[in-house]
């Protein structure tokens, strides 16, 4: 059962911790492989320095597990860790059955010696880990390792490993962290190439972050000096401790080692967003310019973010299909903002044949008459008049506008051309109350009326004659 904890990224993204437990008689942990109680060397790694080993603990003559003690226990083996059948296939571990017989025996065990006792501890702890019981499997571990020195160097250095792991799935991280330390002052020979990642985890989730970058960077920087590539896991945690401390410049080194090592199109759409942090719209256009070339944009914030990268790049054209995809994709809402943002790409595009509906649509949804006053002068622009009459008379009924004398401007301006001088009269007469409009009005009114004069005597002429 591996817990997730959740960490935080912009994101970010979800760190798995990998408990690394199996059940006995077999367990591998920390390089060490444990078949029936006995260690079997591996292959050991070079290991670093570890600041908490001082001395290797000395070594430990214990007495042999008798045949007396794998009888009591051969039950409860047998139900743990079942022999294969004749068709070779073992069964499933029935932990739950063997937990009451090694319960008894745990409760009661007379002629066990130390390490004996230890022996049955270990076992309590791998049942009740498989039962889902972590703090059980926690306090049995413990029990262990309270019976040294009475047991392996071996097995005190992997279970003290364990226990921290464990800890830090139960969000015990002081406690996961003492126990890492108790880990290093054991002199362990082989280091899991994932421990100061371990760490790292800890001391972030403690907000230790300038401690925890230390860490994993040390886990990035072995695997580097073997030849070998980072685990994504450990980059991934390293670009949220420098998102949250908003250092976005190491951020951005991060995210581009992810995109070469891990080449995914969900790190490539971080590298964008970072990019956009650090200044670097052309990076970032061409980044998610890919992404959407390759059907890789699925949330909403990205079409938009595109979409104005376009527009800030003069090129509405394509900030236009950013939107109409995304908007009939249902990637984006088709809500008043965006059927704006998709509208006003169309406009600039010179697109007015497309824009005006999406603009109409945007005007209905929204609660205020700010995007008819918008599309009242695209009318006016187009040559539309009597639409552009009913836009700005649609705007000043919502209300909410940034200025009623650049709406009632509009109105003049579409009556005037409809020859509906008293109409464009009337509406600049209110313009003229906005002291930004009121020069303009006045000038643009005094022309309505010499027009009007002007009708009205050529009308006058045409009766008299």
């Amino acid at each position: 059962m591996n817990k997730a904890l959740g960490l935080k990224i912009a994101g970010v993204f979800t760190a798995v911790v990998g408990m690394g437990l199996t059940s006995l008689p077999s367990v591998d942990v920390a390089g060490v492989r444990f078949v029936d109680n006995a260690a079997v060397a591996q292959a050991p790694a070079a290991a670093p320095k570890l600041p908490g080993c001082k001395a290797p603990p000395e070594k430990r003559r214990l007495k042999a597990l008798d045949q007396k003690f794998f009888k009591k226990v051969a039950e409860v083996d047998n139900l743990m860790s079942p022999e294969p059948d004749k068709s070779g296939k073992a069964p499933e571990p029935n932990y739950k059955a063997a937990w009451p017989k090694l319960k008894a025996l745990v409760d009661r065990c007379d002629d066990c010696n130390e390490y004996e006792w230890a022996q049955l501890y270990q076992r309590a702890a791998v049942v009740q880990y498989n039962l889902d019981n972590i703090p059980g499997a926690i306090d049995y571990f413990k029990k262990v390792l309270a019976k040294s020195p009475n047991i392996p160097e071996t097995l005190e250095a992997q279970l003290t490993y364990q226990i921290a792991q464990l800890l830090t799935s139960e969000e015990k991280y002081q406690d996961a962290l003492d126990h890492f330390s108790k880990w290093e002052a054991l002199c362990p020979a082989v280091v899991p190439d994932d421990y100061f990642y371990y760490r790292a985890q800890n001391l972030y989730l403690l907000n230790r972050k300038d401690d925890a970058l230390k860490e994993v960077a040390k886990s990035i920087n072995l695997a580097k000096q073997k030849g070998e590539k980072p685990r994504e896991g450990w980059y991934k945690l390293q670009l949220a401790i420098n998102v949250d401390k908003e250092d976005y410049k190491s951020a951005e080194k991060v995210a581009e080692a992810l995109a070469v090592d891990y080449t995914d199109l969900r790190g490539l759409a971080q590298l964008a967003s970072i990019y956009g942090m650090n200044g670097k719209e052309k990076e970032q256009m061409a980044l998610m310019d890919t992404l959407y070339v390759a059907g890789a944009l699925d949330k909403e914030n990205q079409y938009k973010n595109l979409a104005y990268l376009f527009l800030g790049a003069e090129a509405p054209y394509l900030a236009s299909k950013v939107m109409k995809k995304g908007i009939e994709s249902k990637a984006v809402a088709r809500d008043a903002k965006n059927l704006e943002i998709w509208a006003v790409s169309l406009t600039q595009a010179q697109d007015l044949k497309n824009a005006l509906p999406v603009m109409e649509e945007a005007a209905q949804k929204m609660d205020n008459g700010k995007i008819y006053a918008t599309l009242a002068a695209i009318y006016l622009n187009a040559d539309k008049y009597d639409e552009a009459v009913s836009a700005a008379r649609k705007a000043l009924n919502k209300g909410g506008l940034r200025s009623q004398g650049e709406v009632h401007m509009y109105l003049g301006s579409a009556y005037l051309s409809l020859k509906k001088y008293d109409e464009s009269i009337k509406a600049l007469r209110e313009a003229v109350k906005d002291e930004k409009y009121k020069t303009h009005a006045q000038n643009l009114m005094k022309y309505v009326q010499t027009e009007k004069t002007r009708e009205e005597g050529l009308r006058n002429a045409n009766l008299d004659a």
